[in-house]
């Protein structure tokens, strides 16, 4: 909780260095798509071979930037942590089935923008989902609330006047449940409204 508290100071403290000499307000949005890597603090499933797993995220902002380089918004999407298959063995027969932890987050996001990078932190809850099946027949399928933290640092480049796009690097961290997932993909940022 610190480290969330430190990184607010930070984009505070840095607000007048970076500050914009023009007066131009922006709504705009924020997508990316990325590859991650999910890492356990164990097992999370008894028939789980491993704590480390490759998913995706799909991520959308929505940032109000009043007249200088930091902004705020929400942040929302779809992530998959892990997704797997394993063997049962039974009676006579071996029986196949799948578990898979999914969350949408739902966050107050804060971002500041100098030059061509973007730092920003998320704030708030993920929506977790995780499904069980057995012979492609859903068996279980349970949801919870959790709290977590997302930070991300990405680099634009200029496509059009309001289009920019460009890489990002971001992290997920659910300390309670012990999970974290470090992300690299595409972002592409587009100014909806200027005035």
């Amino acid at each position: 909780m610190r480290m969330v508290f430190s990184f607010i100071v930070l984009l505070l403290s840095t607000l007048q260095t970076y500050a914009q000499t023009d007066s131009v307000f922006t709504l705009e949005t924020v997508v990316t798509g990325s590859i991650m890597t999910t890492q356990y603090s164990e097992n999370p499933t008894t028939q789980s071979v491993t704590d480390r797993f490759t998913g995706s995220a799909f991520l959308g902002r929505i940032l109000w930037r009043p007249n200088h380089l930091l902004a705020i918004g929400v942040q929302s999407g779809y992530m998959t942590f892990s997704q797997e298959s394993f063997t049962i063995p039974g009676v006579g027969a071996t029986t196949s089935g799948k578990a898979g932890l999914a969350a949408i987050p739902l966050q107050l996001a804060i971002s500041m923008n100098p030059g061509s990078f973007d730092l920003g932190i998320g704030i708030g809850s993920y929506y977790l989902q995780s499904i069980w099946r057995v012979e492609d027949v859903q068996r279980v399928n349970s949801t919870a609330w959790e709290f977590g933290v997302n930070s991300w640092i990405g680099y634009e480049f200029t496509v059009f006047d309001r289009l920019e796009i460009g890489p990002e690097l971001s992290l997920h961290v659910l300390s309670n449940r012990g999970i974290a997932s470090l992300a690299l993909g595409v972002r592409i940022r587009y100014d909806v409204i200027r005035y």
